[in-house]
């Protein structure tokens, strides 16, 4: 015999509208906001740069919400360098390293790589606490000691690419 669910045998549809963000419990993903890139980026600049396309904003829908913050960066140096990935919440430096020779930030490189031809993926995952319902923006940036092409999603030695980066963020309920 076939069951049938007509709302006269015990079970209740659920109506939209009925399970909102406030109804699902802490640690809960509410919503996700992704900035996919795959085009190049380089710079020689030896002053923090944005990484073009590697940025997104999300609009916490609570106050005691977090942000899980990830990100992936391919890249590549053209001679050997200290270079650092960093990451920015409304131009405010978060998930930041111990001060070093090249200042707060996740290394990306040190003085042994020299392989031009070489791309690396770097990673940060950062569990943020913006503690608003404002809109709020993510941005990624690189940073170096010298003044070295640094270069993003493909090898620093020729225009040759084909790799991806990405941000990723996810509001946790809290």
């Amino acid at each position: 015999m076939a069951l049938e669910l007509n709302g006269t045998t015990g079970v209740s549809l659920v109506q939209d509208g009925v399970i909102t963000d406030a109804n699902l419990p802490a640690g809960s993903v509410l919503q996700v906001v992704q900035a996919y890139k795959n085009d190049a980026f380089t710079t020689t600049s030896n002053s923090e740069t944005d990484i073009t396309g590697l940025s997104v904003t999300i609009t916490p829908s609570s106050a005691s919400s977090k942000i899980l913050v990830m990100t992936t960066v391919h890249w590549s140096s053209a001679s050997s360098s200290n270079g650092q990935l960093r990451v920015r919440r409304n131009g405010t430096l978060i998930a930041n390293g111990t001060s070093g020779t090249v200042g707060n930030g996740f290394s990306m490189a040190n003085q042994g790589v020299t392989d031009s031809r070489l791309v690396m993926p770097s990673n940060i995952v950062f569990l943020d606490a913006p503690s608003t319902t404002s809109a709020t923006t993510y941005k990624v940036a690189m940073d170096q000691d010298g003044s070295v092409l640094f270069a993003v999603n493909r090898r620093a030695n020729n225009t040759e690419f084909g790799m991806s980066s990405h941000i990723t963020v996810m509001e946790i309920a809290g």
